[in-house]
């Protein structure tokens, strides 16, 4: 399946942020992603899913997503004489975006019988900020951890890189690139509920200089070191018209470094597990 969204435009307005945030991101990159602006976009989606007539119960399924954001703006901005303001056109009194970002999500089911599956996704994402923006619009970034992702984090609580934050009570991370790998195996355990054992892997990462969180940007020669692994088991009850969902992911490798202390990396192995190494999650439908 094919879909195109010609035009969408999301205006985004804060009327207000925490006092102590604003002035811990002030004159930071990422100061550049809380700002209001509009988004005018186009997208283009495409889906595809097939069966492997060799093994019934086995499915692939291909999902690509691109979209690019304030080009037409941008060119119209000289002509039309729009506002510029610190470098940046502006429109009705706000600056708008301007980037390109796409995703792939990939991902195998395989059912050799009806009570045991064994799902494996891999997703790829990266977003570049260009033109009139200086960054990706916070929620245009990508993050990492949760329900649906490497279940041993909290949601936001990964990365970027081996960055770790240490100023702020709520996990807020994001970032421009992400990778994830996903195995889980499925099997039925009494009446509609179901089991699971899964090993997830992935991280965020930033792809520009200028952000100075430390270890957030991307490198070719450590990225690999900085792929965080977790695993865990599953409970889900299965209605058949829904499926309700309780994952307990722990982590096995944190690629985090935390300045001036011991960074040990693989649990348990170079440190004993803490409260904060296991992670609960509810959630509704099969995580991919």
């Amino acid at each position: 399946s094919h879909s195109i969204i010609p035009l969408e435009v999301d205006f985004i307005k804060i009327f207000a942020i925490d006092p102590v945030f604003s002035e811990r991101i002030r004159q930071t990159y990422l100061a550049n992603s809380y700002i209001s602006q509009i988004i005018p976009l186009t997208s283009y989606s495409f889906s595809y899913a097939s069966a492997d007539k060799r093994a019934i119960f086995s499915t692939t399924l291909l999902r690509c997503n691109i979209e690019f954001a304030g080009n037409g703006l941008n060119l119209l901005g000289r002509p039309l004489k729009f506002q510029k303001k610190d470098g940046v056109y502006q429109i009705f009194g706000l600056p708008f975006a301007q980037y390109v970002k796409g995703e792939i999500n990939y991902s195998v089911l395989y059912r050799p019988n009806r009570y045991h599956s064994l799902a494996n996704r891999v997703f790829l994402g990266i977003g570049y900020p260009y033109g009139n923006s200086r960054a990706l619009p916070f929620e245009k970034r990508f993050y990492e951890g949760g329900a649906n992702g490497v279940r041993a984090w909290h949601a936001r609580d990964l990365g970027p890189g081996s960055y770790k934050d240490t100023h702020f009570a709520f996990p807020n991370q994001t970032g421009d690139l992400k990778f994830e790998l996903n195995f889980e195996y499925r099997s039925w355990f009494f009446w509609k509920f179901e089991s699971a054992l899964f090993l997830d892997m992935g991280n965020i990462w930033a792809i520009h200089q200028a952000d100075e969180r430390p270890g957030a940007v991307f490198a070719w020669d450590r990225f690999y070191k900085e792929i965080a692994i977790g695993y865990g088991i599953g409970l889900r009850l299965n209605l058949g018209f829904f499926l309700i969902r309780l994952d307990m992911g722990v982590k096995l490798y944190d690629p985090s470094i935390v300045e001036g202390s011991a960074n040990a990396h693989w649990i348990p192995i170079e440190r004993d597990y803490e409260s904060s190494d296991m992670t609960l999650h509810f959630g509704v439908g099969y995580p991919f």
